[in-house]
């Protein structure tokens, strides 16, 4: 389970932080885009595999092309079928992510079984564990929180409003986001869940008038607001389980 929290780890880094929007939408027509991202993902890929486990060049080598097949194959082909669907955006982003996670967790059994796990890294994470949770958990509530909450709301939200908000409001309120899941998920990380409540009232108190004049409003804050404490929350849960787990 822990090299698996590993793979989550390097794949939040080099799906998102290392994937701007404009190289995601690039690469959905242009086949150089998404090879030029499948070979630096591949790469972060054979890089973890090689600091894990005591594994040769050569199958560090078969690794590294293992993850790049995998990657072009779920972001080409798969994802234009996935399009094609006719589903809601997070619909698609949800299916889209599923397949890498399903698809990491198998590599990391396989990579447990084919190679012995580097004494180094074994000890690091032996002693490392809750670090680890936190950087994993801290790293999950930024831009990939981000962008899963932004396609639950996509469908929610009325246009006319999204465009009378403001670009500067709706930028202030991405970041008020990011810093609410920040606190959440130390809270929870730190146990402290009772915590919890103060943040998400504070927030309301904040936006309590346009919660009562504004019903479209109040929904779309409702569900903006609980799906990232959802996140934070479950995020903090799932990777102290992985970090803390024994064996590899």
């Amino acid at each position: 389970m822990r090299v698996f929290g590993c793979f989550l780890l390097f794949h939040m880094l080099f799906d998102f932080y290392f994937q701007t929007n404009k190289m995601a939408d690039k690469k959905e027509s242009n086949r150089i885009a998404l090879g030029l991202h499948c070979l630096i993902y591949a790469a972060g890929a054979a890089a973890t595999v090689a600091l894990l486990f005591e594994a040769s060049v050569a199958a560090t080598a078969a690794s590294f092309t293992v993850f790049a097949l995998s990657h072009w194959f779920i972001d080409g082909s798969l994802r234009r079928k996935i399009t094609g669907l006719d589903l809601s955006p997070v619909g698609s982003f949800l299916i889209d992510q599923m397949l890498h996670i399903v698809l990491l967790f198998m590599l990391s059994v396989l990579c447990c079984h084919l190679w012995v796990m580097r004494p180094v890294a074994s000890s690091l994470l032996d002693a490392r564990g809750v670090e680890l949770s936190w950087v994993s958990t801290l790293c999950f509530c930024g831009r990939p929180c981000s962008i899963a909450i932004a396609k639950v709301l996509q469908s929610h939200r009325n246009p006319g409003t999204v465009q009378s908000a403001g670009t500067s409001i709706a930028h202030s309120g991405k970041w008020i986001g990011i810093f609410e899941r920040l606190i959440v998920a130390a809270l929870s990380l730190l146990n402290q869940y009772s915590a919890i409540a103060f943040i998400f009232t504070a927030k309301s108190i904040a936006r309590f008038k346009q919660l009562e004049s504004d019903k479209d409003f109040a929904e779309v804050y409702l569900l903006g607001s609980l799906a990232s404490v959802f996140l934070a929350m479950a995020s903090a849960i799932l990777f102290m389980y992985l970090f803390n787990s024994a064996g590899c």
